[in-house]
């Protein structure tokens, strides 16, 4: 019984990892997709060194941006106020503050959508909300 028990776990355990490496390989393509098409609206979780190369708060290195303006291969992003030290803390603000006025600064920038697409590809964006 003691290695029925066993077998059955460590199977459960293989199918939990391909589940998570399938569902890891979605949202990078989902995440592809919408970078090559953005919309106003779009919520993209960044690696901000990626943006900001001398950025020194390695603490802090996650933050979250949002797409204000779609203007041919432009799109102005539109930085939020704070830093997050991993990406569960951005799911969680983004759930609790992310709809409250102040959670975006009025600091903004300007990329291409080739730029945005190579950010993903390079895990700079590691996830677009939608």
């Amino acid at each position: 019984m003691f290695n029925l028990n066993w077998k059955v776990k460590a199977v459960g355990i293989v199918v939990l990892v391909i589940v998570g490496f399938a569902y890891s390989i979605f949202d990078k393509n989902q995440s592809a997709a919408y970078a090559q098409a953005p919309a106003v609206g779009d919520v993209y979780t960044v690696k901000l060194k990626s943006f900001f190369p001398s950025d020194n708060q390695s603490s802090y290195p996650y933050g979250v941006m949002k797409v204000d303006a779609v203007n041919g291969s432009k799109v102005t992003l539109n930085i939020a106020s704070a830093r997050f030290g991993n990406a569960k803390s951005v799911r969680k603000s983004l759930r609790t503050d992310g709809q409250n006025a102040n959670f975006y600064s009025n600091e903004t920038l300007e990329l291409d959508k080739e730029q945005l697409v190579s950010l993903v590809e390079s895990s700079g964006i590691t996830h677009i909300e939608r």
